[in-house]
């Protein structure tokens, strides 16, 4: 392990996605944004991709399950077969029920926990 990449007494990191810091995880504004720029899937691999993203942040976007089990269907179904009726409503949740974006100081972040109720 090199010194030069050792970083100590930092208030918090990105990792894997997230950002870390001693109060627990967030968001990064970056894979907000691409949830919130999420448009109408037009194909398997626009359903699969917007799944993918909102799957990865399952946990800070409040009833998950409920807002994407209608896209969950679609993809079980076939997309070709699915009587689509309106998966905006679906990605729309998703993006409006996403927590702030990273915070800039790090005593403002919220706890997972405090996202689950708990």
């Amino acid at each position: 392990m090199a010194l030069s990449k050792c970083h100590f007494a930092q208030p918090g990191l990105k990792a894997l996605g997230h950002f870390v810091s001693r109060l627990g995880l967030n968001t990064l504004a970056e894979k907000t944004e691409a949830i919130r720029q999420l448009e109408r899937p037009k194909t398997p691999k626009d359903l699969e991709t917007g799944l993918g993203l909102m799957g990865y942040y399952w946990n800070f976007i409040a009833s998950y399950s409920v807002i994407a089990e209608p896209l969950q269907k679609i993809k079980a179904i076939g997309f070709r077969h699915a009587p689509i009726k309106n998966p905006e409503r679906a990605t729309y949740a998703a993006k409006v029920t996403l927590p702030p974006m990273e915070p800039a100081e790090p005593d403002s972040h919220q706890r997972i926990n405090e996202h689950l109720g708990l």
